[in-house]
């Protein structure tokens, strides 16, 4: 037992000496960093109310559904924002996928004889379907729970910004994320992905 406690925290110490490690989470950092500063969402953000006392003038003037959606924060920012996030993890996930196969390429050399002299990138180019499906199996297996953490993080935020519309003395939560969000996404993101990157999958 004292043994596996040991090996245990010695793959965590080389994960964290991993250069790539570093790589990943700088990608995942400036990624969103940057997303949130060029998409710029609200998530229906609204200090002053002022969406909510003109959307009555807005649904006369036929913009009836997109300002609803805008007020409520699902406008287009909202939505770019989301496919951002969703196009950031789809490369994390090759990505974690070559390295997966790099780091376990001797179990996955096992798998068929004709692995036998694969390196990495032989896997890719020529398509080995039964270790893709095996490292991107393992590798959505660690990332779908921080994505989905998230998702879930900013729908409360979201939540949260529309209930302060009528519960105005709480307010000042939604904006001390709404200015700072710029650097607290990714901090976030960051957080999330180096529990479950980095102390929870370990095993090749």
């Amino acid at each position: 037992m004292a043994f596996n406690i040991q090996d245990y925290f010695n793959k965590i110490k080389g994960k964290l000496s991993d250069k790539k490690t570093y790589y990943m989470l700088l990608y995942l950092f400036i990624s969103l960093f940057i997303l949130v500063l060029t998409t710029k969402p609200s998530f229906g953000f609204d200090p002053l109310n002022l969406k909510v006392v003109n959307k009555i003038t807005n649904f006369a003037n036929g913009n009836g559904a997109s300002n609803f959606l805008e007020t409520i924060g699902l406008g287009y920012k909202e939505l770019y924002f989301y496919l951002g996030f969703v196009i950031i993890y789809i490369i994390l996930v090759l990505y974690i996928m070559y390295n997966r196969i790099d780091e376990c390429i001797v179990n996955y050399r096992k798998k068929n004889p004709k692995y036998a002299n694969y390196t990495t990138k032989d896997f890719f180019i020529n398509f080995a379907t039964d270790v893709l499906y095996d490292a991107f199996k393992n590798t959505i297996k660690t990332l779908i729970t921080p994505f989905i953490i998230f998702i879930v993080i900013t729908i409360g935020y979201l939540i949260l910004n529309n209930f302060t519309k009528v519960a105005a003395m709480f307010k000042f939560i939604p904006f001390i994320i709404h200015t700072t969000k710029i650097i607290l996404f990714p901090i976030i993101n960051c957080w999330l992905f180096f529990i479950y990157y980095i102390v929870i999958n370990l095993a090749c």
